[in-house]
């Protein structure tokens, strides 16, 4: 260790070097921690902005808001009403539908002719899983899913599901192409409501899942997802389904065309693309749990 001596006093006792060099860094700490610590007036100055916003009426605070967008929560302002009316008449007037409801609402119905249910893909879900829900919340909205798919289920032995649904222009992956995300969610929805069907318990969970894609699915338009319980052995359940996306359509052109015959596949369909097909397990869980969907 290096001991400094005082050489003017040599008599004077030495010192340690190293005192000085310890009081130096232990001034420079002080000054660099007193930099970074936020300044009283900055406090203050917090502290009362944010007084003053909770005391501020809310007309008031919006107008100091000049970068943020208004977050909309629901589909049924005056801004959407329109186009979600719009979009509920492109898909009524579409002939497959108009047989559909026909079967769903007529009393009589030929031998042998099918009869189908109609309601929403998530009206019969829990309303405590609706709020965290990915398609019933999250990806619900104007130009994502503006209207809830509407399912069509036949009636029978074996579970049928016809289903239609508009995808806007914001759920896109490349520009111009939606997410090919987006269909192995809703097929993925299908597949658990027709499981759920077929099920006693009325759960049933993803156990593997396949997607063919076999063209790019577009924008701003209507599509029809058909899904079937192909065979059941015990806890497990295999299904299998497609999806065909329509060429563009108003609802006078629709409207004009007589009501589909069947149940089967539609010339809508067949003039419009088969964008993915889908094959899928699914599993009764052994241990318990709350169903998803209130079954009737």
């Amino acid at each position: 260790m290096i001991i400094a001596v005082d050489q003017m006093n040599p008599r004077r006792a030495p010192s340690w070097h190293f005192t000085h060099m310890f009081r130096a860094q232990r001034v420079f700490a002080s000054r660099v921690e007193g930099r970074f610590k936020p300044r009283p007036t900055c406090q203050l100055r917090h502290l009362w902005t944010t007084a003053n916003r909770l005391s501020m009426p809310a007309k008031l605070q919006g107008s100091f808001k000049t970068n943020e967008r208004p977050i909309k929560t629901t589909l049924t302002d005056s801004a959407t009403f329109e186009e979600d009316q719009q979009i509920h008449g492109l898909i009524s007037s579409l002939p497959l539908v108009r047989y559909l409801r026909s079967t769903s609402h007529s009393s009589t119905i030929a031998a042998g002719q099918p009869k189908y249910t109609e309601f929403h893909l998530h009206s019969k879900i829990h309303p405590s899983a609706v709020s965290t829900h990915l398609v019933g919340g999250s990806l619900l909205g104007q130009n994502k899913l503006p209207i809830r798919p509407q399912l069509f289920v036949r009636d029978g032995p074996t579970v049928r599901m016809i289903a239609t649904c508009y995808i806007g222009s914001q759920l896109c992956g490349h520009p111009g192409y939606v997410h090919g995300g987006l269909p192995f969610v809703l097929f993925d929805d299908l597949f658990a409501r027709c499981a759920s069907m077929t099920f006693n318990s009325g759960v049933g969970m993803t156990a593997n899942m396949d997607l063919q894609f076999r063209k790019p699915s577009i924008p701003d338009r209507v599509y029809i997802v058909r899904a079937e319980a192909m065979k059941r052995e015990g806890r497990k359940v295999w299904l299998s389904g497609s999806m065909r996306c329509l060429d563009s359509f108003t609802a006078e052109q629709m409207a004009a065309k007589p009501a589909a015959t069947g149940d089967g596949l539609s010339v809508e369909e067949e003039q419009g693309s088969l964008v993915v097909e889908a094959s899928s397990l699914f599993v009764e869980p052994k241990f318990a749990m709350v169903p998803l969907f209130q079954n009737e």
